[in-house]
């Protein structure tokens, strides 16, 4: 994929897709960790980043949605060794208050998801997903491996601009 120096590519609609059990996700090379909570997994196939939620709680758990996509996710990469937002949803094109809702995620389960947009180039960074819930806590996923053009390295950590 294409990208230029447009905030349009740091728009990052998340894909959710139906609710699978864990077996599916140990499949994609998730290992699970001891303890009961929430975790992201991620993984590169594919030039594309596919993750999980992963519920390992005794309960179910609120996912926010907006559109039917994931809400309350960025991106963050690995830059000049610190965790700066690459990617994140952008609020301001959803004027209706319709469009956010909350799907419950339960106990022993996962929610898989796309990233969107893809990023390719030349430059190698880390790259992990921050889950924000609504209770304002934190879910931090594994760390993966992407490649990024020098204009998307040079625009993380900046401000976000909205499309509108």
């Amino acid at each position: 994929m294409s990208m230029t120096l447009t905030d349009d590519w740091r728009r990052l609609p998340v894909e959710a897709k139906a609710d699978v059990p864990l077996d599916q996700v140990k499949a994609m090379g998730y290992v699970k960790e001891a303890g009961k909570k929430i975790r992201v997994f991620l993984t590169a196939q594919n030039g594309q980043v596919k993750g999980y939620i992963i519920n390992t709680l005794d309960v179910a758990f609120r996912e926010a949605r907006l559109d039917g996509a994931l809400d309350n996710i960025t991106t963050e990469i690995l830059k000049d060794s610190s965790w700066v937002v690459f990617q994140q949803i952008d609020h301001s094109i959803y004027t209706c208050g319709n469009s956010y809702f909350a799907v419950t995620l339960e106990a022993d389960h996962a929610t898989p998801f796309i990233l969107k947009p893809t990023t390719t180039g030349p430059m190698k960074a880390k790259m992990r997903v921050v889950l924000h819930d609504e209770d304002d806590h934190n879910y931090y996923s594994n760390v993966i491996n992407i490649t990024l053009t020098k204009a998307q390295y040079a625009a993380a950590g900046t401000e976000f601009k909205s499309i509108r």
